[in-house]
């Protein structure tokens, strides 16, 4: 199951980032840069889009996406 990327636009709006997209080439190959110095040495931070809330907080609601 795949989710549209642009399913909270506007109609046009969708039709336009689709287009667009569609003209876009993915790059050849993926930028590396290797590590300066040991991992253990380095600050690493994890972003993440997942829709995470602690026990006491709404949960995050997906209805208006799912139900338009």
């Amino acid at each position: 199951m795949s989710i549209d990327p642009h399913c909270y636009l506007p109609i046009l709006g969708r039709k336009i980032m689709r287009a667009r997209a569609e003209r876009e080439r993915p790059p050849d190959h993926a930028a590396w840069t290797p590590l300066s110095k040991p991992l253990n040495q380095c600050t690493v931070a994890l972003i993440s889009t997942a829709g995470v809330v602690q026990r006491d907080d709404n949960p995050f609601e997906q209805a208006e996406r799912d139900n338009p």
